[in-house]
């Protein structure tokens, strides 16, 4: 088993040099309705974020109903990202954009049509009870300072981040065996990706349908999909992708 994963991270390693990650916009139809999910990535090179933006625009513009991901603030903060940006401290490290930076959600907030079809704090972690999962202590800050300290130490090695960590990203995102672990210990089988990926996509199918829309375009998570997929089948046997576009 070792020695498959090992052959494995070499192979994606010297997969990962040559072909770019891409992200799939996927647009399907059940005959009568369209929608077209943008699968995301919380860091990426500014170019795509730029991409989806236009994309978003361009639907927006053409009657498209816009979703979007983005777990809303509850009454309980359960979450640390809000003054923790592991996400800028991360693409600061590999050269590229996050959401937060780029930007991208104080744009797609502003846009016609736009809805942020997600749940907030208190759903999450009411969930995450009846799952049994152990929630952390509540949020942790982080000052400015001690983010420039953290900044200014990755400055010196950020040559070794980008030349190394850009690969292991696209590692992660295409080595079978590794997907495979992962989605044993850690994936949908797991009661806290359980209420994250599958339980979020309910929330985020029952806002299609309240959206009464025959054109829905959805920027989520690249992990959604394939479950997303699923339950719209098992609603309507119809549906079906008709274009794969990838950025």
């Amino acid at each position: 088993m070792k020695t498959k994963i090992l052959l494995a991270i070499i192979l994606s390693f010297a997969l990962a040099l040559f072909m770019p990650l891409k992200m799939t916009r996927y647009t399907l139809t059940d005959g009568q309705h369209t929608i077209v999910f943008q699968t995301m990535i919380h860091i990426a090179h500014k170019e795509f974020y730029n991409n989806v933006e236009q994309d978003a625009k361009m639907y927006t513009d053409n009657g498209y109903v816009f979703l979007y991901e983005g777990i809303k603030p509850g009454k309980i903060d359960i979450h640390n990202t809000a003054d923790v940006p592991t996400f800028d401290i991360a693409s600061y490290a590999f050269g590229l954009d996050s959401q937060a930076t780029n930007n991208y959600f104080a744009t797609i907030r502003t846009m016609h049509n736009s809805v942020n079809a997600d749940v907030d704090t208190d759903w999450l972690l009411d969930h995450y009870k009846q799952s049994g999962v152990k929630v952390g202590p509540g949020k942790t800050s982080l000052s400015k300072e001690d983010l420039q300290k953290t900044k200014d130490a990755i400055t010196a090695h950020r040559s070794l981040f980008k030349n190394i960590g850009i690969p292991f990203i696209r590692i992660m995102a295409r080595c079978d065996t590794i997907q495979e672990y992962y989605h044993e210990h850690f994936g949908q089988q797991s009661p806290m990706m359980e209420v994250i990926l599958i339980e979020r996509n309910k929330v985020l199918y029952d806002d299609i349908q309240n959206a009464n829309s025959d054109k829905i375009y959805i920027n989520y998570g690249a992990a959604h999909f394939a479950n997303f997929y699923d339950l719209l089948k098992s609603h309507n046997s119809k549906w079906h992708i008709v274009e794969e576009k990838n950025y």
